[in-house]
């Protein structure tokens, strides 16, 4: 079964993580900069790490779908994301 990368830009987004499980299907989260008032990258970052910590089963990579030169930078430094 394929999956579709699912963008994350505020708390909510990150849920679809149950679908795959029931699928058993790997999936991509993508974090992107988000119109109007967004949590930083750090707390997606978190988001992200709490839902692969009740989701232990999840398998997913973390991708950087868009981002300035200095937040692509911290992506690469930071050995969080996939890609």
């Amino acid at each position: 079964m394929r999956s579709e990368p699912n963008n994350i830009n505020n708390a909510e987004q990150p849920w679809p993580v149950q679908g795959c499980l029931t699928s058993q299907a790997p999936f991509i989260i993508q974090i992107s900069k988000g119109p109007g008032s967004t949590p930083t990258k750090r707390m997606l970052e978190a988001i992200i790490r709490s839902a692969g910590e009740i989701f232990p089963e999840a398998i997913f990579a973390v991708h950087l779908d868009h981002g300035d030169e200095e937040t692509c930078y911290d992506c690469i430094d930071s050995a969080f994301y996939s890609s």
